[in-house]
């Protein structure tokens, strides 16, 4: 009897017949290597994922420039030193740094006043003089007037001028030097004032009413002599009024308008009366405001609230910013009022006594030739 034995069968080997399927083959042993390009069931291979995500480790680097912008901001810690006032006077500037321009002096201020009747002496009058002396006629006496008017000095003033050199001088020569003396004496003799300041009363509280037309300076002035008493330590009380103000809700009283509106003058007299009823003796003071730049025009404004208002003396505001200061002649030739202060600017401490010396020096601070 045969025996069957199933293990003694022979294996076939995988040369001896087809290949295996493929789902056979697609889970590999320990150590075994797919292929890239061969499909399996569990999907794309997991190393390739990490690839994908790396442009998101670059990010930081686009975002270094950010980290630059301090540097942007270094220039404005550098301040020119004219920007640091606290530190100008412990470290001064160098030799190469600007320095601040200096204040101009009360003489400056005044030559700059009134640098159109300087001019007129140092180019008109001269050449009309000449370098040897001028013999005096009546074509001479008649040109000279006619110069001498064109500053701002005025007709009266003028005409006494070309007087006193027709009586020294006639049908000899006058020399420049002479003119010039001649010309001095006389505006000193029509500026000469017993001084400047505030009348004050002796008891009491003291008035001081001040006038000008639209324009001239008046707030400015009153905040300038305010400062100045509140100095000295008075004490101030301010009161404003007007008779007409574009954007006032009501129009009382009067701190000027123009001095051609008779109604409007009135209501500036009609304040003095009121304020000499409360205060005997008030107002203490009537100080006109006159402003620089207007050149004659500022007579006709003397004029008007000279008599309205009984002025007792002159403001001459603006001084700083016009060549048109001999005006302040004029008006005192023809009221007899005098310049108690000057207005230099707009701070505070640019308000000035009026000296008589000063401005006559400079309206003669001519070239001297002969």
């Amino acid at each position: 009897m045969a025996i069957w034995n199933p293990f003694g069968k022979k294996k076939p080997t995988p040369t001896e017949h087809s290949p295996l399927p493929a789902a056979e083959t697609s889970t590999p042993g320990a150590g075994a290597a797919v292929p890239s390009d061969q499909p399996t069931a569990s999907g794309p291979p997991a190393k390739e994922q990490p690839a994908k995500e790396q442009p998101a480790k670059e990010r930081p680097a686009k975002e270094q420039p950010a980290k630059e912008q301090p540097a942007k901001e270094q220039p404005a810690k550098e301040w020119p030193a004219k920007e640091r006032p606290a530190e100008a006077a412990a470290h001064p500037a160098s030799e190469g740094e600007s320095q601040p321009a200096p204040k101009r002096s009360m003489f400056g201020f005044l030559k700059q006043a009134l640098k159109k009747t300087v001019a007129v002496l140092n180019t008109d009058i001269r050449d009309l003089v000449g370098k040897e002396g001028r013999l005096v006629d009546d074509e001479f006496l008649d040109e000279l007037f006619r110069l001498l008017v064109k500053t701002d000095m005025g007709v009266a003033p003028a005409g006494k001028i070309r007087d006193s050199i027709r009586s020294q001088y006639r049908g000899r020569k006058v020399m420049m030097s002479d003119l010039i003396k001649s010309a001095q004496d006389i505006i000193s003799e029509i500026m000469e004032q017993d001084g400047t300041g505030i009348n004050f009363a002796s008891s009491g509280p003291t008035v001081i009413m001040v006038v000008g037309v639209n324009g001239s300076g008046k707030t400015t002035s009153i905040a300038k002599l305010t400062y100045r008493l509140t100095s000295a330590g008075k004490s101030v009380l301010l009161g404003a009024g007007d008779t007409f103000r574009a954007a006032a809700v009501e129009h009382v009283d009067t701190a000027g308008r123009l001095q051609t509106q008779t109604n409007l003058m009135d209501e500036l007299s009609r304040i003095r009366r009121v304020i000499a009823k409360l205060i005997p003796e008030a107002p203490h003071e009537v100080l006109l405001v006159l402003d620089s730049t207007a050149g004659q025009n500022a007579i006709s404004q003397a004029k008007g609230f000279s008599q309205a208002a009984g002025c007792t003396g002159i403001v001459l505001a603006k001084l700083d910013g016009t060549a048109k200061g001999g005006v302040a002649i004029p008006i005192r030739q023809e009221f007899g009022l005098p310049v108690k202060f000057i207005g230099l600017g707009e701070t505070p401490d640019a308000f000035a006594d009026f000296n008589v010396e000063q401005y006559v020096a400079a309206l003669f601070d001519v070239d001297d030739e002969s």
